[in-house]
């Protein structure tokens, strides 16, 4: 995928309200970042989508951000791996440790921010 083509649909993106999913095919403006199917290091928080992508960012490695996930190379979190990763903290470069609360889409709970 060429830099013009990842502008392209970026620039077409939708924000969403995030959420977790697992992935391993993955384009950034530097090029394709894509992991290997074997683990726990595939896990990304989405906050943009496309028809065909999800924009988000790798939960560890470098802190790339707007990195483009094709949509047919990722899936929901099974219950197992969202009780490990609710239990485990990430670290992005040399940042500090960090936790996240993974919660699947069909269990969130949306907030009345009016109320």
């Amino acid at each position: 995928m060429t830099e013009q083509e990842i502008r392209a649909i970026l620039e077409t993106a939708q924000k969403i309200e995030y959420f977790y999913l697992m992935g391993t095919t993955a384009y950034h403006l530097l090029g394709d970042i894509s992991r290997p199917d074997d683990g726990r290091d595939n896990l990304f928080q989405a906050y943009k989508e496309t028809d065909d992508y999800w924009v988000g960012a790798w939960n560890t490695g470098f802190g790339f951000i707007d990195v483009l996930f094709p949509k047919d190379a990722c899936r929901e979190l099974n219950e197992e791996e969202v009780e490990y990763f609710n239990k485990a903290r990430f670290q992005i470069g040399s940042q500090p440790p960090y936790k996240v609360d993974v919660v699947p889409r069909n269990k969130r709970v949306k907030l009345d921010k009016d109320a």
